[in-house]
């Protein structure tokens, strides 16, 4: 796969991401991916597991938008750099709603084959997000 085709894969999975819709879900996601997160103990699944884990995000942060800073690519995977913002409306790891508008960085590595993203390592960084959210002095 060329690097410019892998760019533009996430370019259309950061819609995906943002809108949570499903045909780009399945259109994008591999079904044999397994996600593991913070957010549980056990993998997402899927595109309708990818789906899952955005609509639990948005239950805390309903507004959110992730925005790429930064993004090398080569062959088949991209490594990016992202900004998260949106209003913390929901419980959040036991945080009652703040209605604050926060951001958290985070830090993905996307492996794609056949057009399908089959490998996901991501690395959000909730330090700064618990920080805001008034958990830490």
């Amino acid at each position: 796969m060329s690097t410019s085709h892998t760019r533009e894969l996430v370019q259309r999975f950061i819609g995906f991401i943002n809108t949570n819709d499903e045909k780009l879900a399945h259109a994008l996601i591999s079904p044999d991916i397994r996600l593991q997160t913070p957010m549980r103990r056990e993998p997402y699944c899927g595109p309708e597991g990818y789906r899952e884990l955005i609509i639990h995000i948005r239950s805390s942060f309903p507004d959110v938008q992730w925005e790429l800073e930064e993004m090398v690519a080569e062959g088949d995977s991209a490594a990016c750099h992202f900004t998260a913002r949106g209003t913390h409306e929901g419980v959040f790891f036991g945080i009652a709603p703040t209605h604050k508008k926060v951001s958290w960085p985070a830090m993905n590595i996307y492996t794609f084959n056949n057009d399908k993203l089959v490998r996901e390592y991501a690395q959000p960084d909730f330090l700064p997000l618990l920080q805001q959210l008034g958990m830490f002095a």
